[in-house]
């Protein structure tokens, strides 16, 4: 039965397509979380610099998460509109613009990699050794471009399994080349570094070939990227519109708006609706910075908690507490993040359409998805008080005089971490609903009120407390995460209630 015969998005749906959805999210935290787990095991100095090379390179990486959230928005809002000649344009600008940003990430990664290093006070024998990790690393960030957009695109054609077969793909072998590189060859970061490039470039490879021969599930079977259908087959939605398949073969992929476009209605409206204009292609570059300043914030705000925890006293061991505060930070990601796609998804498709109806099971999705979301949230908040020690000893096996401090670290921390998992929780869930209504220049200044409001204040009062010469820097430095997430909850969560409902 289609959804509105159901009575909206039910129960039994939300948790099929959110099972799909971890799976297609669960990839790259699963895979870092298990490095991280690998190195603290063995090498806390090691641990150190893929703490921070990591939080370097993510800055420039995952800032451009647009590539999978905002194009599986666009994608599925276009879908549900059935505007197939704009869900063509998306696809390809989606491309596009993953090429293009991943080569200047790499370019911006290699001019700064000296002032990063110096920020953190690495000392030059250990700067060698960065430098390698971050130059595979940084070449990285293109290839890992073009995969989120593949899985953007995917997730847009309503084709989760797809999208999540690929990425549990991607996660096996990082995972299975953790354990060649570190365990079995006995090798360091370096190779850690290339084994994830292999399956990046591998997998991406896969995606490109699985976007090019599949299509959006409410497509006709005629639809193609490359190819226009065959004489006598034109896409029905397209006939329906009252547009002829020799106008369609002969249009450029981006029209100029005709002038006498204003006023019209009816069959001619619909026409103009299947030929995207320039002003769409400006309408997802727009879209685009405003995500990009969103995500540069938030990778801004680990990036200098990294720089800060490098600064505290015993650096290294602070250091590597702080990379397993992040993995575990992120926790509720696996599971609440499918439940955000969900959001994403099938709130794009009724956003494409928003009529009354599609209203009404907007906010029941809605109210179902938050109420997963917390219940998640809660359940691994209290997974983290309870299973206390034997997390940590996953995280801490090695035994060097180096632990103890470790522990310190983590013990002063963990009240914070674990409290704040239903927030968490909750605000990953919001951000999938304002994806779906394209508030993406709302969500840009949510977030970067909250780094200067919120999580500076924080900082700059742990500052002048003379936290950050104790052990007790870290704390302030969760403090403030903490503070920045509250006020995003809040934010947006009074946009999808009072102004979107």
């Amino acid at each position: 039965l289609d959804l509105e015969e159901r009575g909206g998005l039910p129960w039994p749906r939300i948790f099929k397509e959110s099972g799909k959805a971890v799976l297609l999210q669960v990839a790259a935290p699963l895979s870092t979380l298990v490095q991280t787990a690998v190195l603290g095991s063995a090498d806390y100095h090691a641990l150190s610099i893929y703490t921070l090379v990591s939080s370097a390179t993510s800055l420039a990486s995952v800032v451009f998460n647009f590539l999978t959230d905002g194009v599986a928005a666009k994608v599925s809002k276009s879908v549900g509109r059935e505007d197939w000649a704009l869900t063509r344009l998306h696809v390809f600008l989606s491309y596009a613009f993953a090429a293009a940003l991943g080569l200047a990430c790499t370019g911006l990664l290699l001019a700064v990699f000296k002032p990063i290093f110096l920020a953190a006070a690495m000392p030059k024998d250990t700067q060698a050794l960065a430098f390698k990790f971050y130059l595979v690393k940084a070449f990285t960030v293109p290839v890992q471009q073009i995969f989120m957009a593949t899985a953007g695109i995917l997730s847009g054609y309503e084709r989760l399994g797809l999208a999540a077969g690929l990425n549990l793909a991607r996660a096996a072998m990082d995972i299975a080349g953790t354990f060649v590189s570190l365990v079995a060859m006995r090798g360091g970061l370096v190779q850690l570094a290339l084994a994830s490039l292999i399956s990046y470039g591998t997998c991406a490879l896969a995606g490109l070939y699985a976007v090019l021969t599949s299509r959006p599930k409410r497509a006709p079977e005629t639809f193609r990227l490359f190819r226009t259908p065959p004489p006598g087959r034109a896409d029905p939605g397209m006939a329906a519109s009252g547009v002829s398949e020799e106008t369609h073969l002969q249009s450029p992929l981006i029209q100029p708006a005709a002038e006498d476009e204003r006023g019209r209605g009816g069959q001619e409206a619909s026409v103009q609706s299947q030929r995207p204009h320039r002003r769409d292609f400006w309408d997802f570059v727009y879209d685009s910075s405003n995500m990009l300043v969103r995500s540069m914030a938030l990778q801004g705000s680990f990036f200098i908690a990294a720089v800060l925890a490098s600064r505290l006293p015993d650096r290294i061991e602070a250091l590597a507490a702080h990379g397993i505060v992040v993995q575990l930070w992120m926790l509720t990601s696996y599971i609440t993040d499918g439940f955000a796609n969900v959001g994403t998804i099938f709130g794009g498709r009724y956003y494409g359409r928003w009529r009354p109806l599609d209203k009404v099971l907007f906010r029941r999705m809605t109210e179902r998805l938050v109420f997963c979301g917390l219940t998640v949230g809660l359940l691994f908040s209290v997974a983290l008080l309870v299973a206390r020690g034997p997390i940590t000893r996953v995280f801490t096996l090695k035994n060097s005089g180096s632990k103890p401090l470790v522990l310190l670290y983590l013990g002063k921390v963990w009240p914070v971490l674990a409290l704040m998992q239903p927030i968490n929780s909750l605000v990953f869930v919001y951000d999938g609903l304002i994806y779906a209504v394209q508030r993406f220049r709302y969500v840009r200044n949510v977030m970067v009120t909250g780094l200067a409001l919120a999580y500076a204040s924080v900082l700059v009062g742990a500052q002048l407390r003379g936290c950050f010469q104790t052990h007790d820097g870290l704390v302030a430095i969760w403090l403030a995460k903490s503070a920045m997430n509250v006020w995003r909850l809040a934010g947006l969560s009074a946009e999808i209630h009072f102004r979107v409902h």
